[in-house]
């Protein structure tokens, strides 16, 4: 999915959804990618906003995969209220779950 600027009406980045293996009521938000001079404003917000509410039409949870090292993307997530998932709730979940941080935000906690 392409992410316009409202104004400029320009490509500023890009973001994705994914299937969650075994868990048929989840979607994963993949990873966005967003211009630099789009860093740390209100623009993923939106954007995450934006796909969550269209997600939760069809399902009841979604996913974020963020690298263990990516401390800024994990703050981001958390700002939108994601919940890390602890490893034991981790242990149910795809291998990609075990390399990464795994976030969830629950419908019925919107």
């Amino acid at each position: 999915m392409a992410i316009l600027d409202k104004l400029t009406e320009n490509i500023i980045g890009s973001s994705q959804f994914n299937t969650v293996e075994g868990r048929p009521n989840a979607i994963e938000i993949g990873w966005t990618f967003l211009g630099r001079n789009y860093w740390g404003g209100t623009c993923n917000k939106e954007v995450k906003g934006l796909m969550m509410t269209y997600a939760f039409n069809y399902v009841q949870n979604v996913i974020f995969y963020v690298d263990k090292q990516n401390i800024r993307s994990q703050k981001a997530v958390e700002k939108i209220n994601g919940r890390k998932l602890s490893e034991s709730e981790r242990a149910m979940m795809p291998k990609k779950s075990k390399e990464n941080e795994t976030y969830i935000i629950e419908k019925s906690a919107q």
